[in-house]
């Protein structure tokens, strides 16, 4: 993983620039465990409106440290979502072409792509392999960082464990008749 900040810093200036002036939206939008799925604007260009171009990109953040944590209650200050989540250990991915043309085989290479795994070098369109975000990640970043974005995440915590504890699991007779006679047999055998 690579950290939010790392994220911003080593990403290319005129993409700072870009995110800043064109994305101007990035709510999320579901959670599944510890990976949270971003929709973001679609920057519109005058001049440049095609029917078929998108409105929205989905950007995919998955924060390393979620599950440990959920799994440790006495973690759940308001400093520790902040220096785990909001600055911690992340991978991510874009559906857009600057992040699948540009940064999927720098990401690839680094250990911090999510998702599917680019084993071509981009010697077209990033032959000196600069940048590591499309804007699209880095608006998703700075929302991240900031205190809408750490609320939200001490919700998802917060949702994360009441799920767990609440949560009442049911088996069937004949499960629970098949599981005892496994556990039987395995007792009785070496």
């Amino acid at each position: 993983g690579i950290s939010v900040d790392q994220v911003i810093s080593l990403s290319n200036q005129d993409d700072i620039d870009r995110a800043n002036k064109q994305i101007h939206v990035a709510l999320p939008q579901r959670r599944e465990n510890g990976v949270v799925h971003f929709i973001t604007n679609a920057s519109r260009k005058e001049g440049n409106l095609k029917a078929n171009s998108p409105q929205y990109y989905h950007v995919n953040v998955e924060f390393l440290a979620f599950n440990e944590l959920v799994f440790n209650p006495d973690r759940v200050k308001a400093t520790t979502v902040q220096n785990r989540l909001s600055k911690g250990k992340v991978k991510f991915e874009c559906n857009c072409g600057r992040f699948k043309y540009w940064f999927r085989y720098l990401n690839t290479v680094a250990g911090t792509v999510l998702g599917r795994k680019e084993g071509g070098f981009p010697k077209i369109r990033n032959p000196n392999m600069t940048g590591i975000a499309c804007k699209h990640i880095l608006r998703v970043m700075h929302y991240i960082k900031s205190q809408q974005g750490q609320h939200y995440l001490k919700t998802a915590l917060d949702n994360e464990r009441k799920k767990q504890v609440g949560v009442r699991v049911k088996s069937s007779k004949t499960a629970l008749v098949q599981q005892l006679s496994e556990q039987i047999v395995r007792a009785n055998t070496k």
